[in-house]
């Protein structure tokens, strides 16, 4: 590797190579955009955890509420016996 100075380009068996000062302030341009980068799949992460909450307790509401319908449904008699044509009748008014 030869340098004259760090205000000229390098080079690297013929490859040439950024400026030093350049090239740091590019990586820490990196790094900001990574760091914006991690934040935002953090943020992203917490809400799909925060579905994922609200939909697993809404099926255990939702099957709870169910099995107190069925519950009560069971409870109604589902077949109505007339002793006479006339109260069917009435029935159907």
């Amino acid at each position: 590797m030869t340098t004259d100075s760090f205000a000229k380009v390098s080079t690297y068996q013929g490859v040439p190579l950024p400026e030093p000062r350049n090239h740091l302030a590019r990586l820490q341009q990196q790094q900001e955009q990574l760091g914006r980068l991690v934040r935002t799949l953090t943020r992203i992460q917490n809400q799909q955890a925060n579905i994922k909450f609200r939909l697993e307790n809404g099926r255990a509401v939702r099957e709870q509420m169910k099995s107190e319908v069925m519950g009560a449904m069971a409870d109604v008699r589902k077949v109505v016996d007339f002793d006479t044509p006339q109260q069917f009748k009435e029935m159907e008014q």
